[in-house]
């Protein structure tokens, strides 16, 4: 005790009950003559009082970072992760007929998360994640549980021995590519920009994840997900606003899912793709139909920028409750078109078509002509938008 300068005094309560403490030599002459009150002496919690906190990187993805790109392990060892514990896969599960704010919760949440696969090693940083929910009534774009010629199909619905309850990342190959995703009870989460911890590899952006493979389930079921902290505390602020409408309060048309169909519902404009924070900016997330026409490398007067342009248009107008397209829009844009006879230029004609005389607009919602005609330019944008993530791969690098 002398070494910390400490002296033991006794604490006698009103009913003569005495208890003993030690307090630092100074203090004594506070003591004699004063009635104190005694309290415990504990730690504030964080915000999010349910989730303990690590302060440091735990040692097995500490480990497997540390045969990465030094300046990648910088900035991982800081930040702070947490391993998932129930109370969060909990949250990851809440049912979103009742919850509507967990779709952009649970989005946010994913952001920046990291997957560390324990039986290989590999470490993975989830920079950008779009959340579909499970069920149709829900959103037009679940994850399909049709059987095909009477056998079943892949699915990202978690299994009863997951490494976490109801929780389970895992790899779905389709007619798409290979796609990393992680699925709950409620949703799936596709993983569309990641980026490789323990070795050095260029970023994959876009659907497919081919760095990071989990289409073996027992490599699935062992997969360990760590969830950055930031993130966490923003989620739950937003899972806490029954009103949250988005993930963030800007550039909402960069919080809408890289989607190609379904144009005439409602869900397809539900704005819940979250980004990492360190590539949180217009030159490191993915492009979309949405956001092709901000590209700053390509071509002034490529056909793709005037139809992305449109595709800003018709979003836009229904996020801001104004579901209808105007002639006026189809007329102004179609003139932006340099060569006649081209296919964008034909869906913008049969477009026009919908517009009769005597109608100035036609609406969006419900609109299944113009979904049609909408999904065919969403498919002639696909080979623009790979370009332009290449150079999205390089800002990441950057970032």
């Amino acid at each position: 005790m002398g070494t910390y300068d400490l002296q033991p005094i006794a604490l006698i309560n009103d009913g003569d009950v005495e208890y003993n403490a030690l307090t630092h030599e100074k203090n004594l002459h506070a003591f004699k003559n004063d009635r104190m009150k005694a309290y415990p002496l504990v730690p504030k919690q964080s915000a999010f009082e349910e989730v303990k906190t690590i302060q440091t990187a735990p040692i097995s993805l500490y480990s497997a970072i540390s045969t990465g790109p030094p300046y990648l392990r910088r900035h991982i060892m800081n930040c702070t992760y947490i391993e998932l514990t129930n109370d969060m896969a909990i949250f990851l599960n809440l049912d979103w007929s009742i919850h509507k704010s967990m779709r952009y919760a649970c989005s946010r949440a994913l952001a920046g998360s990291i997957l560390l696969n324990e039986s290989t090693g590999k470490a993975l940083l989830v920079n950008c994640v779009e959340v579909f929910g499970r069920r149709r009534t829900l959103d037009a774009h679940r994850e399909s549980f049709r059987t095909k010629n009477g056998g079943s199909t892949c699915t990202s619905i978690p299994p009863e021995d997951t490494k976490y309850k109801n929780v389970y990342p895992t790899t779905i190959t389709d007619a798409d590519g290979t796609k990393l995703v992680i699925g709950t009870k409620t949703f799936n989460a596709l993983v569309t920009s990641s980026l490789r911890l323990d070795a050095l590899f260029n970023p994959e952006v876009g659907p497919s994840v081919m760095l990071f493979n989990l289409n073996d389930s027992s490599k699935a079921k062992t997969t360990a997900i760590f969830i950055k902290e930031s993130a966490w505390k923003e989620a739950a602020e937003i899972a806490q606003n029954n009103n949250a409408a988005s993930i963030a309060s800007y550039d909402l048309i960069y919080q809408l899912r890289q989607l190609r169909t379904r144009f005439h519902q409602q869900s397809t404009y539900f704005l819940c793709r979250a980004s990492n924070e360190t590539v949180d900016n217009l030159a490191a997330r993915p492009y979309t139909i949405y956001t092709l026409a901000d590209w700053d490398n390509g071509n002034d007067n490529a056909d793709y920028r005037t139809a992305s342009k449109l595709f800003q248009t018709v979003a836009v107008n229904v996020i801001g409750g104004n579901p209808r397209l105007e002639k006026d829009t189809i007329s102004s844009l179609c003139s932006e078109l340099k060569v006649e006879g081209t296919a964008v230029h034909h869906v913008f004609q049969s477009i026009s078509t919908q517009f009769s005389d005597n109608t100035a607009f036609i609406t969006i919602i419900g609109n299944k002509s113009l979904s049609h005609e909408l999904q065919k330019l969403a498919n002639l944008l696909a080979p623009a938008i790979t370009k332009a993530n290449q150079s999205v791969k390089q800002a990441v690098l950057q970032a």
